[in-house]
């Protein structure tokens, strides 16, 4: 038996005694570890974007994988000396944080399991490299709008799945730089473009980027709702602009958020957009620098909540398309 199996084996009994149920064990055990390893492994030298390509797919239409997460799914990076409770992380729906974010990785399937120090989380931490060659295009954002961040992303080694064991369910998923570098190619440092303040560009071509974040890669093309999907997000992207959301909702995080919600491409705001709508209708969203409340003037509001579930409409259409059309790929 090799080491790899070893370690999937002790995985699964790590988790039956810490987990809640056996059978969410199990699942986090197999599809963490064997899937990814299978979908996501180390590519081969002049293979990596059809690697990233392939696993990307995979991973945005797993839904046994995304019903391992918690629909409270925070991502973010790992920070010495601080808690889970601690850090500044981001909400993500389990499809967008799978196809957009995990996908940015590949795998050599070694694991290692440990329970936080406070006993409420097992932590499942695999093995990773940073795929820093894509072309800009296809990172979710431009990570390089920070240079410390972009430097995290770049010498990542491991992510790391914290189990809670009172839901059993996944909650919290971190990028780490403190993994061991023992069997991964060395990092090949990438220099990225000048961030020019833009979170959204078009390429040469007139082509929406991040391309991800327009779906490419992500629904299929012949998709008879993407249409719908992405002009949606346009009308609902300008009244967003109208009421100062996409002043907070964006990478940069200005107003200090312990928990941010993404909106400037489809994919984010297609992953939040009911979170978004409880929020608003609630009277929760936007709020002023201070935390309070920020009430919208009612025709505003209306519009809002109008275009909003149009677009979320469309969206839920095309996932069940999706679903239908291709249902040997999501459901294997």
């Amino acid at each position: 038996m090799n080491a790899v199996n070893k370690c999937v084996r002790s995985l699964i009994l790590v988790l039956a005694m810490a987990a809640p149920r056996a059978g969410v064990a199990e699942d986090a055990a197999t599809i963490i570890v064997d899937r990814l390893r299978q979908s996501c492994p180390i590519a081969e030298p002049g293979k990596e974007q059809a690697a990233y390509e392939t696993c990307r797919a995979a991973l945005f239409a797993d839904e046994r994988l995304h019903a391992l997460f918690s629909p409270a799914l925070r991502w973010g990076g790992d920070v010495p000396g601080k808690s889970l409770a601690e850090l500044e992380l981001t909400h993500f729906d389990p499809r967008v944080l799978a196809g957009l974010y995990l996908s940015l990785f590949e795998t050599t399937g070694r694991v290692s399991t440990a329970t936080d120090a406070t006993g409420r989380h097992v932590a499942i931490s695999l093995q990773v490299r940073f795929r820093n060659g894509l072309s800009p295009g296809q990172f979710p954002y431009p990570f390089w709008h920070s240079p410390a961040k972009w430097t995290a992303y770049e010498n990542a080694n491991q992510i790391i799945f914290y189990l809670n064991r009172d839901s059993g369910l996944i909650d919290v998923v971190l990028r780490s730089t403190r993994g061991s570098e023992e069997g991964l190619p060395p990092v090949r440092s990438a220099t990225p473009p000048a961030f020019d303040g833009r979170w959204v560009w078009n390429s040469a071509e007139g082509r929406p980027q991040p391309s991800t974040g327009w779906f490419d890669g992500l629904l299929h093309q012949d998709n008879p709702h993407l249409g719908d999907v992405v002009d949606g997000y346009r009308r609902f992207a300008t009244t967003m602009r109208n009421a100062a959301c996409l002043s907070c909702h964006v990478p940069s995080n200005p107003a200090g958020a312990r928990t941010l919600v993404l909106l400037q491409t489809p994919a984010h705001a297609a992953g939040e957009i009911k979170r978004v709508l409880r929020a608003v209708r609630a009277g929760k969203m936007p709020i002023e620098d201070w935390g309070d409340p920020a009430p919208l003037e009612e025709g505003l509001r209306q519009i809002l909540l109008s275009e909003g579930q149009a677009f979320s409409d469309a969206v839920d259409q095309a996932l069940a398309w999706e679903r239908q059309a291709h249902e040997p790929a999501i459901s294997r």
